[in-house]
């Protein structure tokens, strides 16, 4: 793997580049995490108390639930409606930035192969 001192050497514009990236990164990364603590706090307040579960008796199904009051509960269906919301915003945040890394190595492999 390159080191950010040779991609430097190679081209300053891609070395910025690449450090905004870098950025982009590690934001994503935070706001991951926050979704997914955000989740786990959905499915523990929320789900949770609407399910049985079985962790227990590998011969049991290891949730049970009535599909139908789970369809008619309020509180469970937001809670599914924001896990939707957070997962399409996570992927709506990093499909841009995994199109920058795309380029970036697409950028890196020219300059590369022009050497």
């Amino acid at each position: 793997m390159m080191t950010s001192g040779s991609l430097k050497r190679l081209s300053q514009d891609l070395y910025n580049k690449y450090l905004r990236y870098l950025e982009s990164v590690d934001f994503s990364y935070d706001l991951t995490t926050k979704q997914a603590n955000a989740l786990v706090t959905i499915i523990n307040n929320e789900l949770y108390p609407s399910v049985d579960l079985n962790f227990t008796d590998g011969a049991k199904n290891r949730v049970e639930f009535n599909i139908t009051i789970l369809k008619n509960n309020r509180t469970v269906n937001n809670a599914l409606q924001k896990s939707i919301y957070y997962r399409n915003a996570i992927i709506n945040v990093n499909k841009p930035i995994l199109n920058r890394g795309k380029s970036l190595i697409e950028q890196i492999d020219n300059i590369l192969e022009n050497e």
